[in-house]
């Protein structure tokens, strides 16, 4: 992206996104892009690269705009609705949309697995003091793989490169 700022249009206005980085960076590539955090970035991919309709797909695949069906009560679905080019490009780093901590730790899951999402859970086992007998087993459930393995290492690489500076 060699922009500083990204336009569309909603009914008929012109709607401006930029980076926090007022004076841009020149050109620079996707990967430089996600190290910088760059919105105008994700802004270009979610119009050149994957629609507005296939970033929902993903976004509802990793789980995020429902409930996780986590053990405890009373947990929110988030939102993930959109209907602008602009806040596809706004939902693609993050804002727009509502998701919860229990969504995002199972969608990382997927990172700490390569590829295999993981219903999240937090209580191990349940043991009665008294009797010793397990009263309750938490356990592992494989939501299923749901990226591929080379798409994981290279969020891996992406992520230690912000990290370390490659």
């Amino acid at each position: 992206s060699g922009t500083k700022t990204y336009t569309s249009e909603v009914d008929g206005k012109s709607v401006t996104i930029s980076d926090w980085n007022k004076k841009g960076w020149g050109t620079i590539t996707y990967d430089e892009g996600f190290a910088l955090s760059s919105n105008i970035a994700v802004a270009n991919i979610v119009e050149s690269v994957i629609t507005k309709e296939e970033l929902k797909t993903c976004y509802s695949k990793y789980g995020f705009g429902r409930v996780t069906g986590f053990t405890l009560n009373r947990e929110e679905p988030g939102s993930i609705d959109y209907k602008y080019q602009i806040e596809a490009a706004t939902a693609g780093y993050g804002q727009g949309i509502t998701t919860t901590a229990l969504q995002h730790l199972q969608a990382l899951s997927i990172i700490a697995n390569n590829g295999e999402m993981i219903k999240p859970y937090i209580v191990d086992k349940i043991v009665d003091s008294n009797t010793g007998k397990t009263m309750f087993r938490g356990k592992r459930q494989s939501l299923g793989t749901i990226v591929k393995e080379e798409t994981v290492s290279k969020m891996k690489e992406l992520m230690a490169s912000v990290i370390n500076g490659d």
